[in-house]
């Protein structure tokens, strides 16, 4: 997404099965922007939850950005993390301010 200056792939069947995950969007590369900003999102981070609604692709998180207002919450876990737990990988959430205008 071009405000968020982020670059986002979907997850394959293989990677999603890896992970304990039905699909996701997973942060490939990020640049200075509001997501850098204002938070410790690193890239590696799969989102599958934009504000509480479940993100089972890239495309559909992009759906999902389009029609946020105010703010964002991002859920997901780090791709990494799922290697070195044999329970569920911590959940990250991040909080991003979209817009200070009322």
């Amino acid at each position: 997404s071009e405000q968020l200056n982020a670059e986002f792939q979907s997850l394959s069947i293989p990677q999603a099965d890896e992970l304990g995950l039905i699909g996701g969007a997973k942060l490939v590369s990020l640049s200075r922007g509001i997501l850098q900003e204002q938070s410790s999102i690193k890239e590696g981070f799969v989102i599958t939850k934009v504000n509480g609604k479940k993100i089972y692709s890239a495309e559909h998180l992009f759906v999902e950005l389009k029609q946020a207002n105010s703010s964002l919450v991002l859920e997901g876990i780090y791709d990494d993390l799922a290697q070195v737990h044999d329970d569920l990988p911590g959940t990250f959430s991040y909080e991003i301010i979209l817009s200070r205008q009322m």
